[in-house]
């Protein structure tokens, strides 16, 4: 509890069964690595990149409900077999917005 680092070089390290609540973890390279069994409660993550690669991030069986984006650059996201009630992109419910792609699909097949 209470311990610094800084200005370390810890690739290819594993924690495990880690508390760090209340911590800050900043000025970070984590390309290529792997969270997972992650409580993310309150977390906020800002000012991020893709880095030089510019690979994309997956989030898979993740609950993010309530979860906001804002002035992110979500170009090329894809969300696939995800529960979005509830969801709004703009303050445009994204039901609303299947709703009304649905509605115009069909009038293209008439």
């Amino acid at each position: 509890m209470g311990v610094r680092f800084n200005n370390c070089n810890l690739s290819e390290s594993r924690f495990q069964n880690i508390n760090l609540q209340n911590a800050l973890i900043a000025d970070l390279n984590l390309s290529q690595s792997e969270m997972g069994l992650v409580t993310l409660g309150g977390v906020h993550v800002h000012d991020t990149n893709l880095g030089e690669k510019n690979e994309p991030i997956r989030f898979e069986h993740c609950d993010l409900h309530g979860s906001k984006f804002d002035n992110c650059n979500l170009n090329h996201v894809e969300i696939s077999s995800s529960d979005v009630t509830g969801m709004k992109i703009n303050g445009i419910s994204v039901e609303d917005l299947m709703e009304a792609y649905e509605s115009l699909q069909g009038k293209r097949k008439d």
